[in-house]
């Protein structure tokens, strides 16, 4: 393959580590800015060409998005003098599980678990793909028959009332933070960004018999539920793919 994507001025003699780096791993797969943006979950190929012209810095999420997709080590974005090719297929960015007498290999794929972003309640702090690394709290691994759509992935936990008996207090759901066309989001549950309620929401997405609303359901028939406009300036929906954690049931 080859790299398509719009030629690049030179880079300086201080240019920045990283964009040195991010050159060589788009020259080394052959990919172009837009096709690395497309497998990292971005809306176009533009932060990648920033980071390659060192214009933007190369944040933790970023590095940890490239090493699952491409299996290049966090490590090796700080490693001067190592070429890429010799750090390809060590293995860091997936955990595949271990294998035991009788038991079988469960694969998993690691997933940032977000403290404080997006929360079942009126609580949370607005958060975009780029800037995930504000709420980054550890890597979990979940077994990868959870994870059924490309894009980047966080989980978060639930808290309140309002999604019961689909979702319980401290249960962790796997979102998708690729953007969709919110169509075809209509019936399944989402994480949601409402700005005029200063925080984040778990609830189901529905259509509304008026044209210019969304709403946002509460499974629970004791929560209202939020009609939101849907001209509403920074409104975000993520879906939520999968309950990955129920530590009610584990309790028990």
């Amino acid at each position: 393959m080859s790299n398509k994507g719009r030629k690049k001025t030179p880079l300086s003699s201080d240019a920045p580590l990283y964009a040195h780096k991010m050159r060589d791993l788009l020259s080394y797969f052959g990919l172009s800015d837009q096709k690395l943006g497309d497998i990292m979950g971005l809306d176009s190929g533009g932060p990648v060409r920033a980071w390659a012209n060192g214009d933007r810095e190369l944040g933790l999420w970023a590095k940890k998005i490239i090493a699952h997709e491409l299996d290049v080590p966090e490590s090796w974005w700080d490693q001067e003098g190592i070429p890429i090719e010799a750090v390809i297929g060590k293995g860091l960015g997936k955990d595949e599980g271990t294998e035991d007498e009788g038991i079988p290999i469960v694969k998993t794929s690691l997933v940032p678990m977000i403290e404080g972003a997006l929360r079942a309640g009126e609580h949370g702090y607005e958060f975009t793909v780029e800037d995930l690394t504000l709420h980054y709290a550890e890597q979990v691994p979940v077994p990868i028959e959870h994870i059924k759509k490309a894009g980047p992935h966080c989980l978060i936990r639930v808290e309140g009332d309002s999604m019961e008996p689909m979702y319980y207090d401290g249960d962790v759901v796997l979102v998708n933070l690729r953007q969709q066309n919110l169509e075809t989001l209509v019936g399944k549950p989402v994480a949601a960004w409402v700005p005029d309620l200063g925080g984040g929401l778990i609830k189901i997405l529905k259509g509304c018999y008026r044209q210019d609303q969304w709403i946002l359901h509460s499974v629970n028939n004791r929560r209202p539920d939020i009609p939101v406009a849907k001209d509403q300036p920074h409104f975000r929906v993520f879906e939520i793919e999968a309950l990955v954690y129920q530590p009610r049931k584990v309790a028990a």
